[in-house]
């Protein structure tokens, strides 16, 4: 994604961003994206990464940054992805932990570390080509679990993350923005809506 792009989709933002991928630390520009974020006022609530710890060192910078509460970081487990490397693993596994203790502690349902793990087939909110993934393995349907809207490196806006998720438009173009309803799935709503 170009720079260009990026600051269209942040201007879209409602209060907090997401950042995922593919994997976003090995962008040339991770680090400028990540500031840019945590600092546009649409990003109030906050930032959110998502990282498979391909690149070591950006995952070990945002492990402490989302330790320090400047963002929120989730180290994601898959089968789709090369292994993640032991340190980073036992890292990120360790903060998970204490930061679950401390939300019980303090009966707080905020944490800023967190690990995604769709290896043993339990997450049942898998999207793209992890989604796809679960459906062939398991030979069943798997709605979308997404509620935002996802901007491609391309800049085009669809409904959620999924492969096949209906493009409404262009960050860069503009695009108008279906009105559904906060419950259920995005995809299958939208299409229901527009073959209706």
């Amino acid at each position: 994604m170009s720079l260009e792009t990026f600051l269209a989709a942040l201007d879209y933002c409602d209060t907090y961003c997401t950042i995922g991928g593919g994997e976003p630390t090995i962008h040339p520009q991770f680090e400028r994206f990540l500031l840019v974020a945590m600092s546009h006022p649409n990003c109030s609530e906050g930032v959110h990464i998502i990282t498979n710890g391909k690149h070591k060192e950006r995952a070990a910078m945002l492990l402490g940054l989302a330790k320090v509460g400047a963002v929120s970081a989730e180290l994601s487990l898959d089968d789709w992805h090369e292994p993640i490397d032991n340190d980073t693993y036992l890292d990120w596994t360790k903060e998970a932990d204490r930061a679950r203790k401390a939300r019980v502690r303090h009966n707080s349902d905020t944490s800023r570390v967190g690990i995604r793990n769709t290896t043993d087939g339990r997450d049942p909110i898998a999207s793209g080509r992890a989604r796809t993934e679960l459906e062939f393995e398991r030979g069943e349907d798997y709605t979308c679990p997404c509620e935002d809207l996802v901007v491609t490196p391309s800049g085009d806006v669809q409904l959620c993350g999924c492969d096949d998720a209906p493009i409404i438009g262009d960050v860069l173009a503009g695009f108008n923005i279906p009105q559904l309803a906060s419950d259920g799935d995005n995809c299958t709503r939208y299409l229901e809506e527009v073959s209706a």
